[in-house]
């Protein structure tokens, strides 16, 4: 019998058998739904492995930043990854958000080898340093000969002048690598006429100012690289360390 319906006066409703046409259709449609349901299942599996991705990264991400303030220096990716127990390239997934968000920094040293550091800490939370220029003259400073320096000029009593040079890291691997080809040099830290083949002379050659040498040299001192000493009334240096 085609069709369907009830028997009139009972509300039973009647069995028909479908034609070949009707069966492929309902096939047809069985399996439309069973993708579509597949493809709903899949799609909040997916949703649900982002979700679960974006809580690791938040995770990741606020320990870089608790590292990066604790260490109060500055670190490169690989020695976050091995301090963190992370893969390299997750932490520089993070590094490169913080990045874009002027949140973190970033150098290269002599190795290139890039260093990361919190913008803020490197700013103003950095905790203070004192030298001591060759001629006896206190200054703080913030950063390291690995990196960017601040350096906080002082007054005869100490304080602090409100004068702050930068000091950027390709100035101090100019010095570095000056170094590195000689033996003993002049240091010529005369801004406006430093002396004839001296290492100010260099760096006045390269666009540089000779009076950052007043830092950044005793600071290579301080760290053992080199030793100065004077003669006829000039200041003179002497790499001691071939790592420079």
């Amino acid at each position: 019998m085609g069709g369907g319906g009830f028997i009139s006066g009972f509300g039973v409703p009647l069995s028909w058998s479908l034609s070949s046409d009707e069966e492929e259709q309902l096939r047809f449609t069985n399996e439309l739904l069973e993708g579509a349901a597949k493809d709903r299942l899949e799609k909040q599996n997916i949703e649900d492995i982002n979700l679960d991705k974006r809580a690791e990264e938040n995770v990741l991400k606020q320990r870089i930043i608790m590292l990066l303030k604790e260490t109060n220096e500055w670190v490169t990716s690989r020695e976050m990854a091995n301090h963190l127990g992370s893969d390299k390239r997750n932490v520089v997934h993070i590094l490169l958000g913080l990045i874009k968000d002027k949140l973190v920094v970033r150098i290269w040293n002599d190795e290139v080898v890039p260093l990361y550091m919190l913008r803020d800490v490197l700013e103003g939370h950095m905790e203070k340093n004192t030298a001591s220029t060759f001629n006896g003259k206190l200054f703080h400073y913030t950063g390291s000969i690995l990196s960017n320096l601040k350096v906080f000029t002082l007054d005869d009593k100490g304080n602090e002048t409100g004068t702050v040079v930068r000091i950027d890291v390709e100035t101090i691997s100019e010095v570095k690598k000056f170094l590195r080809e000689k033996i003993d040099i002049k240091m010529g830290a005369c801004r406006d006429n430093p002396s004839p083949n001296s290492l100010g002379m260099y760096l006045h050659s390269v666009k540089k100012s000779p009076q950052l040498l007043s830092y950044i040299l005793p600071l290579l001192e301080m760290e053992g690289y080199l030793e100065h000493y004077r003669a006829d009334k000039a200041i003179y240096v002497r790499l001691v360390q071939k790592q420079l």
